[in-house]
């Protein structure tokens, strides 16, 4: 009963700050074999402009690489946020807990992935970076 009651206590802080809590799994990199497990995702509403961008997806892989976007980050697909969004964000992943796993921005709005180990301070500080994705994409 106590992981449920943290995640129902998480999932009402993430509404509480106008985030949405669903269930998807990261896209799969070229590198994987198979699909990952369905992973917790919060999510902030698009507005008009990131309803009509092609999402991108940057997520945490299983090891460095020197063409990897930062370290064990690297992008799931082809489109890039703008270097706008680029930078703040490469200068945040080093200090990430392993349980953040992956971002996302597009018409579904921007969202993190999350293993729901942590607490609710690391919440508050990802949907605050969700807040300044969407800000720095014109939303």
């Amino acid at each position: 009963r106590g992981r449920q009651s943290k995640l129902e206590q998480l999932r009402l802080a993430a509404r509480a700050q106008g985030a949405v809590f669903s269930l998807r799994r990261l896209p799969l990199l070229k590198t994987d074999t198979e699909l990952s497990a369905p992973l917790a995702v919060y999510s902030l509403p698009p507005g008009e402009k990131l309803q009509i961008q092609a999402e991108w997806v940057l997520r945490r892989t299983s090891y460095h690489h020197a063409l990897n976007f930062s370290e064990e980050w690297d992008w799931a697909n082809q489109q890039r946020p703008a270097d706008a969004i680029q930078d703040p964000l490469k200068s945040r992943l080093a200090s990430l807990p392993d349980s953040i796993k992956g971002f996302s921005a597009g018409p579904h709005g921007a969202a993190f992935y999350w293993t729901e180990d942590g607490e609710k301070e690391l919440l508050i500080e990802m949907i605050d970076l969700l807040k300044q994705i969407k800000q720095m994409s014109g939303d």
